[in-house]
Order: structure tokens, then C-alpha cells, then sequence
């Protein structure tokens, strides 16, 4: 359920005021990211279906599609620096949060399915903090409301997911390279396979593998490729 924009407000207020207890600001952020997400999904479908209806009358309705992509825009840079903020919190404050409340507290907290709370604990003991691992390496974040012990999600998701989400692709968009740098080299596990990456302005290129090419005299030669620029996208 969608909050009002005046009750939006106050929990943005509320949590960057530093004075709540770590559940507390935990509860809010779970409220906010929850409502930013909706927000969002929600107003980007509505807005793709109106661009591709006004795409039919192109060229004469160019004004209005090149409005509407504004507004997708907007929306999204809005719901984003809602989840952004979030996310740089969960991820400097999650050993503090298990310091406080232990894993089952924080799988109270973020209402885990018992079911699966022995798994999570058993993959990422000792490996990450309790927070990081639930809510973003598994996703499992309300599994008591959605899930049983039977049945998986088809695909991560959770309100706390997505604010560590745009935590990755910020630091992805601020550091082209450095995240999939070292595993695209030779000998890497995503060595030959194309890396593409969006800028900020929305351009995305593609950087094809290097190639070996095996002269006649026995030796190789690898040939790095240039970034090819293949589209622009809304972001």
C-alpha cells in the first residue's frame, strides 16, 4: 500500500533525524523503501504504456513521447534518492544491527520464514552480516507473508532488496570496470563474454572479448576491442 506524499515526507524526516533506536530506523526504512519501490514500479508501467501508445502517431507525436520519457525519468531519480540513502545505511550499519539483535532478531525484524532462516544461516555464517545476507544475497525479506517452506521465489525481491541495489549500481556507474574488471581478464569466470555498460547520460556500449590471433610463426597476438556505442536508454 502506497503512502501520501505528506506521509512520505515525515518518514523521510523521521529517518534523517539520527535519533531513532536501530529497529526503529530499520521499521522505517522497510516503510520507505516499500512505498518507493511501489511508487516506482507502478508509475514506470503506467508510463510505458502511455510512450508506446503515443510512439504509434510518430512522427507528429514526438513532443509528447520525449515528455513522457522526462517524466519516466523523474520518477525514477525520485524513487531512487529514496533507496540510495537507505541502502548506504543498511550497508554501514549492518554489524551493528547483528551486534545488537542477534540473526534471529534481525530475521524477526524483517519477518524471515523459519523455514529458511536455518539455510541462510548455514551459507553465510561467518562470511557476511546477517542484514546483507537476508535481505539482498537471498532476498528472502517477508517470506513469512509470501512464501512457504515449499515454495522459492522465482526471483530475489523484498523492500530492503532494492536499496541495495542502488548501492551496486551506483558504485557500478561511479567505477565502470572496477566491479567486472579482474573477472573479464583471461583465466576469469566471465572471461569472453561481452561486458555492457550504461553512463550516466544513458548510453549503452558494448566492449566485446579480445581476440587471439595465432600468427604462423607460432606466436599470439591479442587485440583488445574498442567500447562500441549500440543505444541510449531511459534510466
Amino acid at each position: 500500500m502506497k503512502i501520501s506524499a505528506k506521509y512520505e515526507k515525515r518518514l523521510l524526516e523521521i529517518f534523517s533525524g539520527n535519533n531513532l533506536s536501530l529497529r526503529d530506523t530499520l521499521t522505517t526504512c522497510r516503510r520507505l523503501s516499500r512505498h518507493a519501490a511501489q511508487v516506482r514500479d507502478g508509475e514506470r508501467e503506467q508510463y510505458r504504456v502511455e510512450i508506446r501508445q503515443a510512439e504509434k502517431g510518430l512522427p507528429f507525436t514526438k513532443a509528447k513521447v520525449d515528455a513522457l520519457k522526462d517524466r519516466d525519468r523523474e520518477s525514477h531519480d525520485r524513487c531512487e534518492a529514496i533507496l540510495l540513502p537507505i541502502g548506504k545505511w543498511l550497508a554501514g550499519s549492518g554489524p551493528e544491527i547483528e551486534r545488537a539483535y542477534g540473526f534471529e532478531g534481525i530475521c524477526d525484524l524483517l519477518n524471515v520464514n523459519p523455514v529458511h532462516r536455518g539455510g541462510i544461516k548455514a551459507d553465510h555464517d561467518g562470511h557476511s552480516n546477517a542484514l546483507v545476507s537476508i535481505a539482498h544475497f537471498e532476498g528472502l525479506e517477508d517470506s513469512a507473508e509470501q512464501l512457504s517452506g515449499r515454495k522459492e521465489r522465482e526471483w530475489k525481491d523484498g523492500p530492503l532488496f532494492w536499496c541495495y541495489m542502488e548501492v551496486l549500481s551506483d558504485y557500478i556507474a561511479k567505477n565502470p570496470g572496477s566491479f567486472f574488471g579482474a573477472m573479464s581478464k583471461p583465466g576469469g569466470p566471465l572471461h569472453g563474454i561481452p561486458a555492457y555498460r550504461v553512463t550516466q547520460d544513458g548510453m549503452v556500449t558494448i566492449e566485446r572479448p579480445s581476440l587471439e590471433v595465432h600468427e604462423n610463426n607460432g606466436n599470439t597476438t591479442t587485440v583488445q576491442r574498442k567500447p562500441e556505442v549500440i543505444g541510449r536508454i531511459i534510466k
